[in-house]
């Protein structure tokens, strides 16, 4: 599926749907947050996908939680998407230096 790119510098209309796209993301990404650990009990080691603050579609794979939200008409490219591990992830960070 092809979209138009957005021009953010020359057309306020565009910056105004930029703006709205970046605050319903932020919305989507706290819901999800907000319901990581239940989630994680209901669906581990799944990919869930949440939009308008809705959970729309999760599945074992990326692809098949893509399809199952596309199936739905939701608009994956703005989409939050995550996969809820149930087993914690270790990171190794490095220590900077000066």
């Amino acid at each position: 599926m092809l979209r138009e790119p957005l021009d953010p510098i020359n057309s306020p209309e565009d910056r105004a749907k930029i703006e709205g796209y970046l605050r319903q993301f932020e919305k989507d990404s706290t819901f999800l947050n907000d319901h990581r650990r239940e989630w994680t009990k209901e669906y581990p080691d799944q990919w869930v996908i949440v939009f308008n603050e809705e959970l729309v579609a999760n599945g074992p794979t990326i692809e098949s939680a893509l399809h199952a939200a596309e199936e739905k008409n939701v608009p994956t490219h703005l989409a939050a998407l995550e996969y809820l591990s149930s087993k914690p992830i270790s990171l190794i960070l490095p220590v900077m230096t000066s």
